[in-house]
């Protein structure tokens, strides 16, 4: 599946409708700096791979929408680490699985009563409803779900809203589970 280099992927996604899987990749090929990050489209049949995003340090938790059209992930880049400067980004995606125009960068803020863990705002997990109308971060740093609506006239997420998590529990991921019906 993965070409016969030294690349290394991770947090990947499988999306069935374009055969391929939405990942995470290290590039360690080249020696005289330390590993490129990139978010790319692996065919499930083998290849070198599509690059989707590039150009922050680091990158995790690409989510696609249910029918393909958004991808949404983190990155961000030295001297910060995930609990520092994490930043929210969102894109839409052209047929061919190429990322088309960014849609969105955010940071959060906020804090939560655990200093030794919660100093700061840390985007954690990364979800697009079905309708691909909202995104919802979890995040550990401030105890929230934090909710944003693709705002189509300025092309941004604009905030629409949070729910708090119990204090210190600092929620790291989220799962969207179809309403019941009577």
């Amino acid at each position: 599946l993965t070409p016969a280099a030294d690349l290394r992927y991770a947090d990947g996604k499988v999306e069935r409708r374009r055969g391929r899987i939405v990942c995470v990749r290290e590039d360690h090929t080249i020696t005289e700096s330390e590993a490129a990050n990139t978010l790319v489209g692996l065919d499930l049949v083998g290849g070198d791979g599509q690059v989707l995003v590039s150009g922050s340090d680091f990158y995790s938790s690409p989510r696609l929408s249910p029918d393909g059209s958004r991808l949404a992930w983190l990155a961000w880049n030295h001297p910060n680490m995930p609990w520092d400067g994490t930043e929210l980004w969102a894109g839409e995606c052209k047929p061919d699985g190429s990322l088309g125009r960014v849609v969105a960068v955010h940071q959060e803020s906020g804090s939560g009563p655990n200093l030794r863990r919660q100093r700061t705002a840390q985007v954690h997990g990364v979800a697009i409803d079905p309708s691909r109308r909202y995104v919802l971060t979890a995040n550990l740093g401030a105890d929230r779900l934090f909710i944003y609506h693709f705002d189509r006239t300025t092309r941004s997420l604009m905030p629409a809203g949070s729910e708090a998590a119990p204090p210190g529990s600092g929620p790291r991921d989220q799962m969207l589970v179809p309403a019941a019906r009577s």
